[in-house]
This record gives C-alpha cells, sequence and structure tokens, in this order.
C-alpha cells in the first residue's frame, strides 16, 4: 500500500460503553486525498490477516444521522480549534477529539444526569490544525419504541443528534448520534 501512496481511514466508528466499538475503514490515497478501491495486489496482501476475519460485534447503528443546522440545533458552540497534540500520523485530528467537541454542546444538565450510552460517529471530511470548528446539538426524548431496540434500554431515554462543521464556510466535518441513560 505504502508503495501505490494508499492509507487507511476511518469513515464512521460506533463506540459502545458496554461492549466493543466497531467501525468502518477504507482506503484513501494519501496525495489526492480520495478515497480508492482496493488493488488486487493489495487485497491479496491484507486479506489473511484482515478482511477474511469476522467482527468483534455487529454494527446495530446502521441507520442515516440527520443533518443539523442552525434552525434544528437546541447547541452551538463556536471557536473549536484543533492543536497539535490532537493530530494524528496523518496530519488528521484525533478521532477521540471528535467526542469531547461534541460533548461541549451538550446541555450541562444531560452531563450531569445522564451516562452516555453509546455513540456513532460518521466522518464527512477531514479536520487539520488550521481549521476552526463549531459543535452543535439537539436532544430528543426516546420513543417507546426505540427503547425496544436497545439491549437493556429500560434506563435509556434521551438521544441527541450532533454536528461538528467548519465555523466559516459550515462544511460538515463529523455527523454522530449518541444515547444517554439517566443516572
Amino acid at each position: 500500500m505504502s508503495l501505490r501512496k494508499l492509507i487507511w481511514v476511518v469513515t464512521r466508528i460506533n463506540v459502545q460503553v458496554e461492549r466493543y466499538s466497531c467501525c468502518t475503514w477504507v482506503i484513501m490515497h494519501r496525495e489526492t486525498r480520495r478515497l480508492s478501491k482496493i488493488p488486487e495486489q493489495v487485497r491479496k496482501e491484507v486479506t489473511p490477516f484482515y478482511l477474511d476475519r469476522e467482527v468483534m460485534a455487529v454494527d446495530n447503528d446502521a441507520n442515516k444521522i440527520d443533518k443539523l443546522n442552525e434552525e434544528t440545533a437546541e447547541n452551538i458552540r463556536s471557536g473549536l480549534a484543533p492543536r497539535w497534540s490532537d493530530m494524528d500520523v496523518n496530519q488528521h485530528v484525533n478521532n477521540v477529539k471528535y467526542i469531547g467537541w461534541i460533548l461541549e454542546s451538550v446541555p450541562i444538565n444531560v452531563l450531569e444526569d445522564y451516562n452516555l450510552t453509546s455513540m456513532t460517529l460518521e466522518y464527512r471530511r477531514e479536520c487539520r490544525q488550521s481549521h476552526l470548528l463549531e459543535s452543535l446539538t439537539s436532544m430528543k426524548t426516546m420513543e417507546p419504541e426505540e427503547k425496544l431496540r436497545i439491549a437493556s434500554s429500560s434506563k435509556v431515554n434521551l438521544g441527541s443528534t450532533h454536528l461538528l462543521r467548519m465555523q466559516g464556510n459550515k462544511a460538515e466535518i463529523v455527523r454522530a448520534r449518541a444515547e444517554w441513560r439517566s443516572k
């Protein structure tokens, strides 16, 4: 892959507090920053190590994540900026940093009274050190039928939708969805 200037990048990750996380990886050309199909030679090289193995947990959260904007978001936090220590080896913001920025726009009473039980993030665009971001959040009470689909869901009673975007041109960086259980 290195000879072909290809790198692996995460496009979606599902974090569960009570089980292992699931994520979707794709290949990206390091210089053009465009997604790439796996060349047959690379597929043959990696198949024994990655492609023929079962995942540890099935992604039960494959539903589309709604987009937020100024009208649909209840809370907006602006002025979020990556630091050098937030960068990974590809000079992208590290995956974990996005969760922290998402939590910046969650209402304080939710952070105090609820436990975050799961979060799914969909990565839309690269985020680099020079970018200035804003975090948008919309909270909702979970409907009874939504509670039924969640294992041990009797206590899960809030859902939230999130968007991290560029502050200037409003370009999407990450969409996310989370579930919360009262403490």
